[in-house]
C-alpha cells in the first residue's frame, strides 16, 4: 500500500481547492475539507393580482359611499355586491429577476514544515476584501511637489474668493490625492468583461472564472510551532460572478465527468502515483503505471486527441473570420 503523505495529497489536484487572482499573479490552495454547495434563486411577482386588488378597493369605496347616501335619504337600497374578484389570472407569475449564484467554501492551509507561514497566506487572502491606495493618482508625489500643488490650489481659490489656505493641511501634503482608493483586487468592469476577478477551481470537476470576492473570514490555530508560526489556518471565502450568469455559463462551471481537465488531472495523478512508488527506472515505471489503469489509458487517448481538437477549433475560427 502506498504511503499516505500530506505533501502527496496536496500535489494531487483531484483533492485540492485553488483560488487564483490572475491580474496580480497570486493564488491560494488547500485540500478540500468540506462539501460544496451553491445558492441560486429567482424572484417572481403576481402583477395581475396586484392590479385587480386596486380595482377591488375602489369598488369597496364606492359601495360605502352608496350606502351612506341612501341611508341619509331614508332609502333601503341594499348594498352593491362586490365579488372577491379572484380568478386564475391572479395566480399568474411573472419573472422579476434572478440572483447571482453565491459560492461559499473554506480554504485550508496546513503547515508541512517549519518554514511554512500559513498565517501570512491566510491574512493576505482576507486582505483582498479591502480596497488599496497603491495605485493612487499621485501616490509617488514628493512633499515639495505637494506643496507646489497646494500653492496652486490656494492661488486659484483666492482668485475666486475661496478660503483654501496652506495651513489647513490640504495643500501641505496633498494627502487627499495620495489616499485615492482602488476597488478590492483592482476590480473594474470593462464592458463585456471585467478585470481584477478571481478563478475558483475545485478538484477536476469545477471551474468558475470572473468571480468577485464578497467576504472572507479567517480562523487560526492556537497551537504554534517553536518559531511562532500557526499549524493551520482556514479562510472561508464567499464569491459570486461579477455579473449575472446564464444557464449555459452556470452549467459550464461543472466539468462533466471531469472534462478534459479531469482527464489531464488523471494523467498527473497517475504520474504522481508512479513517482511515489518508483525506486528506480522512474520513466519506465511511470509509463507502465499509467498504461496499467483504464483511466490512465483513457487519459492518454484524450491527450493525444486534444491537439486534433484544438486544431479543428482553430481551423473553424479561421474559416469563420475569413482567415
Amino acid at each position: 500500500m502506498p504511503n499516505l503523505s500530506l505533501d502527496a495529497l496536496m500535489a494531487n489536484r483531484t483533492y485540492m481547492i485553488k483560488l487564483t487572482h490572475p491580474d496580480s499573479g497570486q493564488s491560494w490552495s488547500g485540500p478540500i475539507s468540506a462539501d460544496f454547495s451553491v445558492q441560486a434563486s429567482s424572484q417572481y411577482s403576481s402583477p395581475f393580482a396586484d392590479n385587480k386588488q386596486g380595482l377591488h378597493d375602489k369598488l369597496m369605496g364606492a359601495q360605502q359611499v352608496w350606502q351612506n347616501l341612501t341611508s341619509r335619504l331614508g332609502i333601503d337600497a341594499g348594498s352593491i355586491p362586490v365579488a372577491s374578484m379572484k380568478t386564475l389570472l391572479d395566480s399568474v407569475s411573472v419573472w422579476s429577476g434572478t440572483e447571482k449564484p453565491v459560492f461559499s467554501i473554506p480554504i485550508t492551509f496546513v503547515a508541512t514544515s517549519y518554514k511554512d507561514n500559513v498565517q501570512a497566506k491566510a491574512v493576505k487572502l482576507v486582505s483582498m476584501v479591502y480596497p488599496s491606495n497603491q495605485m493612487g493618482l499621485l501616490q509617488g508625489i514628493t512633499d515639495s511637489a505637494a506643496n507646489a500643488i497646494g500653492g496652486a490650489i490656494e492661488s486659484v481659490s483666492n482668485v475666486f474668493g475661496g478660503s483654501i489656505k496652506q495651513n489647513n493641511g490640504l495643500s501641505k501634503e496633498a494627502s487627499f490625492m495620495r489616499q485615492e482608493l482602488v476597488a478590492p483586487g483592482g476590480f473594474a468592469p470593462m464592458g463585456a468583461t471585467a478585470k481584477g476577478t478571481y478563478m475558483l477551481e475545485i478538484g477536476t470537476w469545477f471551474r468558475a472564472t470572473g468571480l468577485i470576492l464578497q467576504d472572507a473570514s479567517i480562523e487560526l490555530s492556537k497551537e504554534r510551532m517553536p518559531n511562532g508560526h500557526a499549524l493551520w489556518a482556514v479562510v472561508t471565502v464567499t464569491l459570486t460572478p461579477w455579473r449575472l450568469c446564464t444557464q449555459a455559463e452556470f452549467q459550464q462551471y461543472f466539468l462533466t465527468g471531469g472534462g478534459l481537465s479531469g482527464l489531464l488531472g488523471a494523467v498527473q495523478n497517475a504520474v504522481t502515483g508512479a513517482v511515489n512508488n518508483a525506486g528506480g527506472g522512474l520513466l519506465d515505471k511511470a509509463t507502465n503505471y499509467i498504461s496499467s489503469t483504464d483511466l490512465g489509458k483513457s487519459a492518454i487517448n484524450a491527450v493525444k486527441s486534444a491537439r486534433d481538437y484544438v486544431d479543428q477549433g482553430a481551423k473553424s475560427l479561421n474559416d469563420y473570420f475569413g482567415g
